[in-house]
């Protein structure tokens, strides 16, 4: 039968963003405060000193995974608005920009921030941009692989003052995989397909961090050998490479989605699905290269190897 997963599941609820999209250069006309505080967060003999007299730094991030990021290293109180993507309760009083890709820049003006945080890549790129021609400091980040993680957690930690909050998720992480790799190991790979969207079907490849949370949770994606992070594929090729478990991450993991697959043309064959093993699991966790890739690399693995 099938197994259609919720938050519940992966005991830590937290979280490509929708089909996942996307540190770097220095600041660009970085406000004096904000420059200064940066200055003060890194004392000479290396130990973290955060100021209490200069003025924190006021923060949009257009990146909701990113934006995660700052709440699990309690970098909320710097945040000065947020996206319409941006679902944390934590955040519900803050105003709305509008999307990821293309916010209004009006209104992200009129928040006055000291810094935007945007993805590397698309459009977000050009927004960039934008922002630092109006005079505000823009950083670009990008979120494909489990170092770009590590790396933004890291940076975040400067950026906001907050380098020891930041070193304790990085090494909670760092834990969490070790433990989930441990756990499998010596275990046969199962073959398995990382489904964002069924029609057309788009997948987890090769250069995407799902690929390699599949792989540290004993699995082998079928779709590895694929040079892209997100491709679109065939129904037939999908048929030809037979996976043995589909995980299909989905905003509202009910709906008609496993009966659909069942009646499919091609679909309907799949091992996968044959043998009742698609697993409906939260979006918001598996397809936000955030907090909650912890936890969704532990529930692959209790997945795969059951």
């Amino acid at each position: 039968m099938f197994l259609a997963m919720t938050h519940d599941l992966a005991q830590h609820p937290s979280g490509p963003a929708g089909a996942p999209a996307p540190p770097s250069r220095a600041f660009k006309r970085a406000p004096a405060a904000l420059l200064a505080l940066l200055a003060a967060c890194t004392a000479s003999n290396g130990e973290e000193q955060v100021p209490t007299e200069t003025p924190s730094p006021r923060v949009v991030s257009l990146a909701p995974s990113v934006t995660d990021l700052i709440v699990a290293i309690g970098g909320g109180r710097h945040l000065v608005g947020r996206t319409t993507f941006d679902t944390d309760p934590r955040l519900a009083g803050l105003p709305t920009v509008g999307g990821a890709s293309d916010p209004s820049v009006e209104r992200l003006v009129e928040l006055h921030p000291d810094l935007v945080i945007v993805w590397e890549e698309g459009e977000a790129a050009a927004l960039a941009l934008r922002v630092e021609a109006l005079g505000i400091a823009a950083r670009r980040v990008r979120t494909e692989s489990l170092h770009d993680l590590r790396a933004i957690v890291d940076s975040l930690g400067v950026w906001l003052g907050r380098e020891r909050a930041a070193a304790a998720l990085r090494r909670t992480l760092d834990s969490t995989f070790a433990a989930v790799r441990a756990r499998v190991a010596g275990r046969p790979p199962i073959p398995v397909m990382y489904l964002v969207w069924d029609d057309p079907p788009v997948v987890a490849g090769a250069d995407s961090y799902a690929d390699a949370l599949l792989e540290l949770a004993g699995g082998a994606n079928v779709f590895g050998d694929v040079d892209d992070a997100w491709p679109e594929v065939s129904v037939e090729a999908i048929v030809q490479r037979d996976p043995r478990v589909i995980v299909w991450p989905r905003e509202h993991p009910g709906g008609d989605g496993l009966a659909r697959l069942a009646r499919a043309p091609g679909w309907r064959d799949l091992a996968a699905v044959r043998g009742g093993r698609v697993y409906l699991v939260p979006a918001n966790q598996f397809n936000r290269l955030g907090p909650g890739v912890a936890a969704a690399a532990d529930t692959l693995a209790r997945l795969l190897h059951p």
